[in-house]
């Protein structure tokens, strides 16, 4: 996973989601982006929404899951 290829999924997922989400990413992309060099194929991450409820947070799930494609 590249930098370039990190950043143009959390670019596709700001395009899809229309409300504040903070975002904590973790794992080997976190990594790599502090500089380290071990491949990692995925993007881990944690989304911390106001809502977790209803039709926000299964929009969200679908965001994400549309952005990784």
């Amino acid at each position: 996973m590249t930098e370039r290829r990190i950043a143009r999924f959390f670019h596709e997922l700001a395009r899809r989601v229309a409300w504040p989400v903070e975002v904590v990413l973790t794992g080997g992309a976190a990594a790599r982006l502090e500089g380290g060099v071990r491949p990692t194929v995925d993007v881990d991450f944690e989304a911390r929404a106001r809502s977790r409820r209803g039709a926000a947070w299964a929009a969200l799930t679908a965001a994400i899951a549309e952005a990784g494609h």
